[in-house]
């Protein structure tokens, strides 16, 4: 599929497989059959674009950030929001639905949908959707976690820096 965009990011599958999505200061979607490309499903506000989608296995929807920032600390984040695109019709932009604010900038599910695993620069946390609750896996990182859930949820691999003095990245993973 052609794109008008010059820049584009986070590429996620529909669990169904017949559809794409993407940020591109907008989130976007593409027909995996026709190539057709939707026009923006999203529409961000003032504080920059939206960004890291991330499809939510146990969902029809679409997760992604919508930029907001801390007026205290000036750090840049996104409120967790949704939209549900299985319904797809010349409607634009979709009904958007917001939900955590997180100060993230990558987000992954859990194979079952059930986890949330949110990555800044620095820290990660992990948020069960089902019971609303979060938990902090690292906080202070000297490199960007990147982190990921194991195929089994039973693990979370990031990257950080070495114990003591040691400042070069290394993989770590927590229960």
């Amino acid at each position: 599929a052609e794109t008008p965009v010059n820049t584009l990011s986070s590429l996620t599958w529909s669990a169904d497989g017949k559809q794409v999505f993407f940020t591109s200061g907008s989130l976007y979607g593409v027909d995996a059959a026709s190539g057709t490309l939707y026009p923006p499903l999203t529409l961000p506000y003032g504080f920059g674009p939206d960004f890291a989608a991330a499809y939510r296995p146990d969902s029809p929807n679409v997760y992604y950030l919508k930029t907001e920032q801390d007026d205290q600390t000036g750090v840049k984040g996104g409120i967790l929001s949704q939209v549900d695109p299985s319904n797809i019709t010349d409607t634009f932009p979709l009904q958007e639905v917001p939900s955590t604010r997180f100060f993230a900038n990558r987000i992954r599910f859990s194979r079952d949908g059930r986890f949330l695993l949110a990555s800044s620069n620095s820290d990660v946390s992990v948020q069960d959707m089902r019971q609303g609750t979060a938990s902090t896996v690292l906080l202070g990182s000297q490199f960007p976690p990147q982190a990921i859930f194991s195929p089994d949820t039973e693990l979370v691999a990031y990257v950080d820096d070495g114990a003591g003095t040691d400042v070069v990245p290394q993989i770590w993973l927590v229960k």
